[in-house]
């Protein structure tokens, strides 16, 4: 008599027909649970199986199999109970100001709760709870990533079963704050801006304003990345006839423009416009930049302060540069220099 075609084992069958919910508990039933649990059911099904010998493996009565199913899914879900979600994203933690100089105060501000919430990295540390807390302050000597960790709970369902469950989640955010040492540099007409230390300042000379009418701030002479000051001196002009003004001129120094929205802005109480534009710098052949542009009026002078990259680095440069755009300060009291020269601190 040919042998019986032996079934699958209802084990087994078990195991790999689960095993898309057993990956979504994050592998949290181990491989060794569900051995454990494949051996007390082989061990159940030796010890109901008849008397005679057969080469075949009986099925499994209906209520063992129902047994051994609900007791998956119960284990399916004590797994998902205990394996935290995690996910993580940027962009939920700011840091004020974005750019600092070393030792400068920095504060982190975020709007996330949970049950527990940490923060890593500077003065914190591998990690200080700060929950309940909204924001908390640092001196970073070095370029610094602050690294938060919340967890919460929150209903999951569980895949193929349509089941709800509470589970852990554990999210992280971060924020890096780049710490840059700046200079300070202080004209001769009263205003002042800071720029990366080591960067040289070039000087040319504006009719009506002198030799330090406009200023560049660089690392050698034509970089690619610089900071810009140009003072328009006596002008009745209103922003946004000088900033109509600066895109009218642009095409004289780049090609292939794509010029930025022009945005209405007040700074230090004055009205102000940001602007902006992409374009190819004629004096560096094959190299794109986009520069940042503020431009504002003050004491009867039209000030454009403009900072410049390479179009690939832009996003990541955009913190520094900005800050730097924004660093522009005015005297309370109009400098009277008996030089044109102007002096700058490091």
């Amino acid at each position: 008599m040919p042998p019986t075609p032996s079934r699958p084992d209802p084990a087994r069958r078990l195991v790999h027909t689960q095993g898309s919910a057993c990956h979504y508990a994050g592998g949290y039933v181990s491989n060794r649970a569900m051995l454990t649990a494949e051996l007390d059911l082989r061990t159940e099904l030796r010890r109901r199986r008849p008397t005679q010998s057969t080469r075949g493996i009986p099925e499994a009565p209906d209520g063992l199999v129902t047994m051994c199913k609900t007791l998956w899914w119960v284990l399916a879900l004590v797994a998902l109970s205990m394996a935290p979600i995690v996910a993580s994203a940027t962009g939920e933690v700011a840091a004020t100001p974005a750019i600092v100089a070393p030792n400068q105060l920095v504060t982190l501000h975020w709007y996330f709760t949970g049950s527990r919430v940490t923060v890593r990295g500077g003065r914190f540390g591998v990690g200080k709870v700060v929950t309940g807390l909204t924001s908390v302050t640092d001196h970073p000597r070095v370029t610094t990533t602050y690294t938060f960790d919340a967890w919460y709970r929150a209903p999951a369902t569980v895949a193929g079963a349509g089941s709800r469950a509470t589970v852990p989640v554990h999210v992280q955010y971060s924020v890096t704050v780049p710490v840059v040492k700046l200079a300070t540099y202080h004209d001769s007409h009263g205003w002042s801006i800071s720029y990366v230390g080591g960067w040289r300042h070039d000087n040319q000379y504006v009719a009506g304003e002198g030799s330090d009418g406009l200023v560049y701030f660089q690392q050698a002479m034509d970089s690619v990345e610089r900071l810009t000051v140009a003072v328009i001196p006596e002008t009745r002009s209103s922003c946004a006839d000088v900033v109509q003004q600066i895109q009218q001129d642009i095409p004289n120094h780049y090609t292939a423009i794509k010029l930025a929205a022009v945005v209405p802005t007040t700074f230090h109480a004055m009205p102000a416009i940001w602007s902006g534009f992409t374009g190819g710098d004629e004096s560096h052949p094959g190299v794109r930049t986009r520069s940042l542009i503020l431009t504002l009026m003050h004491g009867g002078k039209a000030y454009v302060v403009s900072a410049r990259t390479a179009v690939w680095n832009y996003t990541a440069r955009l913190p520094l540069l900005k800050t730097l755009v924004e660093s522009l300060a005015f005297d309370a009291v109009r400098t009277q220099s008996t030089t044109p020269a102007a002096r700058h601190s490091g």
